[in-house]
Protein backbone atom coordinates (compact mmCIF):
# COMPACT_ATOMS: atom_id res chain seq x y z
CA UNK A 1 0.00 0.00 0.00
CA UNK A 2 2.79 2.44 0.90
CA UNK A 3 4.59 1.65 -2.36
CA UNK A 4 1.42 2.36 -4.38
CA UNK A 5 1.01 5.78 -2.69
CA UNK A 6 4.64 6.66 -3.41
CA UNK A 7 4.21 5.70 -7.07
CA UNK A 8 1.03 7.82 -7.36
CA UNK A 9 2.82 10.77 -5.76
CA UNK A 10 5.73 10.47 -8.20
CA UNK A 11 3.36 10.27 -11.19
CA UNK A 12 1.46 13.37 -10.00
CA UNK A 13 4.69 15.30 -9.47
CA UNK A 14 6.00 14.46 -12.95
CA UNK A 15 2.63 15.40 -14.52
CA UNK A 16 2.56 18.79 -12.80
CA UNK A 17 6.16 19.46 -13.85
CA UNK A 18 5.32 18.72 -17.51
CA UNK A 19 2.23 20.99 -17.38
CA UNK A 20 4.21 23.91 -15.93
CA UNK A 21 7.04 23.43 -18.42
CA UNK A 22 4.56 23.63 -21.32
CA UNK A 23 3.12 26.98 -20.28
CA UNK A 24 3.79 29.84 -22.77
CA UNK A 25 6.67 32.11 -21.84
CA UNK A 26 4.25 35.05 -21.45
CA UNK A 27 2.45 33.21 -18.62
CA UNK A 28 5.46 33.29 -16.35
CA UNK A 29 5.44 36.00 -13.75
CA UNK A 30 8.39 38.39 -13.99
CA UNK A 31 9.25 41.56 -12.10
CA UNK A 32 9.23 44.63 -14.39
CA UNK A 33 11.96 47.21 -14.06
CA UNK A 34 11.26 50.83 -13.15
CA UNK A 35 10.59 51.84 -16.77
CA UNK A 36 8.25 48.99 -17.59
CA UNK A 37 4.50 49.13 -18.09
CA UNK A 38 2.65 48.31 -14.88
CA UNK A 39 -0.81 48.11 -16.47
CA UNK A 40 -1.63 47.76 -20.16
CA UNK A 41 -5.25 47.69 -21.29
CA UNK A 42 -7.12 48.89 -24.34
CA UNK A 43 -10.04 51.31 -24.10
CA UNK A 44 -12.48 48.40 -24.39
CA UNK A 45 -10.73 46.35 -21.70
CA UNK A 46 -8.86 43.99 -24.00
CA UNK A 47 -5.12 43.39 -23.93
CA UNK A 48 -3.51 45.82 -26.34
CA UNK A 49 -1.14 45.15 -29.21
CA UNK A 50 2.36 44.75 -27.74
CA UNK A 51 4.00 46.21 -30.84
CA UNK A 52 1.96 49.39 -30.49
CA UNK A 53 2.74 49.69 -26.79
CA UNK A 54 6.45 49.43 -27.52
CA UNK A 55 6.24 52.18 -30.15
CA UNK A 56 4.17 54.42 -27.91
CA UNK A 57 6.44 54.12 -24.88
CA UNK A 58 9.53 54.58 -27.05
CA UNK A 59 8.06 57.75 -28.57
CA UNK A 60 7.30 59.26 -25.17
CA UNK A 61 10.70 58.43 -23.70
CA UNK A 62 12.52 59.76 -26.77
CA UNK A 63 10.50 62.99 -26.64
CA UNK A 64 11.14 63.73 -22.96
CA UNK A 65 14.85 63.03 -23.39
CA UNK A 66 14.86 65.37 -26.40
CA UNK A 67 13.05 68.02 -24.38
CA UNK A 68 15.53 67.75 -21.52
CA UNK A 69 18.47 67.99 -23.92
CA UNK A 70 17.02 71.08 -25.66
CA UNK A 71 15.44 72.74 -22.65
CA UNK A 72 17.68 75.82 -22.70
CA UNK A 73 16.34 76.59 -26.18
CA UNK A 74 12.75 76.03 -25.07
CA UNK A 75 12.52 78.05 -21.87
CA UNK A 76 9.13 79.72 -21.63
CA UNK A 77 10.56 82.53 -19.50
CA UNK A 78 12.84 83.65 -22.35
CA UNK A 79 9.77 84.54 -24.44
CA UNK A 80 8.63 87.24 -22.01
CA UNK A 81 10.18 90.63 -21.49
CA UNK A 82 9.17 93.37 -19.06
CA UNK A 83 8.84 96.84 -20.53
CA UNK A 84 8.86 100.00 -18.43
CA UNK A 85 8.25 103.56 -19.58
CA UNK A 86 7.61 106.79 -17.72
CA UNK A 87 3.87 106.21 -17.82
CA UNK A 88 3.27 102.48 -18.06
CA UNK A 89 4.80 99.05 -17.49
CA UNK A 90 3.80 95.78 -19.09
CA UNK A 91 4.85 92.27 -20.09
CA UNK A 92 5.53 91.63 -23.76
CA UNK A 93 5.59 88.35 -25.65
CA UNK A 94 8.42 87.93 -28.15
CA UNK A 95 6.67 86.53 -31.24
CA UNK A 96 9.99 85.75 -32.94
CA UNK A 97 10.91 83.42 -30.07
CA UNK A 98 7.45 81.81 -29.96
CA UNK A 99 7.72 81.08 -33.69
CA UNK A 100 11.17 79.57 -33.15
CA UNK A 101 9.76 77.50 -30.28
CA UNK A 102 7.00 76.07 -32.47
CA UNK A 103 9.42 75.46 -35.34
CA UNK A 104 11.68 73.41 -33.06
CA UNK A 105 8.68 71.35 -31.97
CA UNK A 106 7.64 70.83 -35.58
CA UNK A 107 11.13 69.81 -36.69
CA UNK A 108 11.40 67.29 -33.84
CA UNK A 109 8.77 65.12 -35.52
CA UNK A 110 7.13 64.15 -32.22
CA UNK A 111 3.91 66.16 -32.53
CA UNK A 112 0.64 66.12 -34.41
CA UNK A 113 -0.49 69.16 -36.37
CA UNK A 114 -3.28 69.59 -33.81
CA UNK A 115 -0.73 70.07 -31.00
CA UNK A 116 1.18 72.74 -32.93
CA UNK A 117 -1.99 74.59 -33.93
CA UNK A 118 -3.16 74.65 -30.30
CA UNK A 119 0.03 76.35 -29.08
CA UNK A 120 0.14 78.73 -32.03
CA UNK A 121 -3.36 79.89 -31.08
CA UNK A 122 -2.41 80.04 -27.40
CA UNK A 123 0.58 82.31 -28.04
CA UNK A 124 -1.49 84.60 -30.22
CA UNK A 125 -4.29 84.94 -27.68
CA UNK A 126 -2.02 85.33 -24.65
CA UNK A 127 0.17 87.83 -26.47
CA UNK A 128 -2.87 90.00 -27.13
CA UNK A 129 -3.95 89.57 -23.50
CA UNK A 130 -0.61 90.84 -22.20
CA UNK A 131 -0.77 93.85 -24.52
CA UNK A 132 -4.23 94.84 -23.34
CA UNK A 133 -3.64 94.23 -19.61
CA UNK A 134 -0.93 96.50 -18.32
CA UNK A 135 0.44 96.52 -14.77
CA UNK A 136 0.16 92.75 -14.33
CA UNK A 137 2.26 91.45 -11.45
CA UNK A 138 3.11 88.24 -13.28
CA UNK A 139 2.90 87.27 -16.98
CA UNK A 140 -0.31 85.29 -16.60
CA UNK A 141 -0.31 82.12 -18.67
CA UNK A 142 3.50 81.92 -18.74
CA UNK A 143 4.25 81.11 -15.10
CA UNK A 144 4.78 77.35 -15.64
CA UNK A 145 6.41 75.02 -18.16
CA UNK A 146 3.97 74.15 -20.96
CA UNK A 147 5.26 70.61 -21.48
CA UNK A 148 6.07 69.55 -17.92
CA UNK A 149 2.95 71.33 -16.57
CA UNK A 150 4.75 72.49 -13.45
CA UNK A 151 6.78 75.27 -11.86
CA UNK A 152 9.15 72.70 -10.33
CA UNK A 153 11.05 72.44 -13.56
CA UNK A 154 14.54 71.37 -12.44
CA UNK A 155 13.25 68.51 -10.28
CA UNK A 156 11.00 67.29 -13.08
CA UNK A 157 13.77 67.46 -15.69
CA UNK A 158 16.04 65.46 -13.38
CA UNK A 159 13.37 62.79 -13.02
CA UNK A 160 13.10 62.18 -16.77
CA UNK A 161 15.94 59.64 -16.59
CA UNK A 162 13.72 57.48 -14.36
CA UNK A 163 10.46 58.04 -16.28
CA UNK A 164 7.89 55.41 -15.33
CA UNK A 165 4.90 54.34 -17.39
CA UNK A 166 1.94 53.83 -15.06
CA UNK A 167 -0.85 52.87 -17.42
CA UNK A 168 -1.68 52.70 -21.13
CA UNK A 169 -5.18 52.88 -22.60
CA UNK A 170 -5.28 52.14 -26.28
CA UNK A 171 -7.46 51.65 -29.31
CA UNK A 172 -6.58 51.58 -32.99
CA UNK A 173 -5.90 55.30 -33.44
CA UNK A 174 -5.83 56.93 -29.98
CA UNK A 175 -3.64 56.15 -26.99
CA UNK A 176 -3.61 57.62 -23.48
CA UNK A 177 -0.43 57.08 -21.47
CA UNK A 178 -0.07 57.96 -17.79
CA UNK A 179 3.52 58.54 -16.74
CA UNK A 180 5.44 59.72 -13.72
CA UNK A 181 8.45 62.05 -13.88
CA UNK A 182 8.48 63.53 -10.37
CA UNK A 183 4.81 64.34 -11.03
CA UNK A 184 2.04 62.53 -12.89
CA UNK A 185 1.35 63.51 -16.49
CA UNK A 186 -1.08 62.20 -19.07
CA UNK A 187 0.13 62.02 -22.67
CA UNK A 188 -2.39 61.70 -25.50
CA UNK A 189 -1.09 60.04 -28.67
CA UNK A 190 -2.70 59.87 -32.09
CA UNK A 191 -1.96 57.45 -34.92
CA UNK A 192 -1.53 59.24 -38.26
CA UNK A 193 -0.57 57.25 -41.38
CA UNK A 194 0.44 54.31 -39.18
CA UNK A 195 2.80 56.41 -37.04
CA UNK A 196 2.20 57.71 -33.51
CA UNK A 197 2.41 61.41 -32.58
CA UNK A 198 1.92 63.37 -29.36
CA UNK A 199 -1.44 65.14 -29.60
CA UNK A 200 -1.65 66.66 -26.11
CA UNK A 201 0.06 66.63 -22.70
CA UNK A 202 -1.76 67.46 -19.50
CA UNK A 203 -1.85 66.96 -15.75
CA UNK A 204 -3.03 63.41 -15.22
CA UNK A 205 -6.81 63.21 -15.12
CA UNK A 206 -7.29 66.58 -16.81
CA UNK A 207 -7.60 67.19 -20.53
CA UNK A 208 -7.56 70.66 -22.01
Amino acid sequence: MKRVLIEKFLILTVTLFIMVSCLPTGSKNTNPDKNSITETLSLDGQIMNETDSTKQVQLIMEFFNWYKLNYELLRISSMISYVETDTVSFFQLDTILTNQYLELFKESGFFSENYLLYWNKYFSERGNYLKSNIDLEIPEGFDHDFVLMTQEIEKTLSAIDSLKVIKIQNNSNICIVDINIYMNLRVYLKRINNSWYIDSISNRGFKR
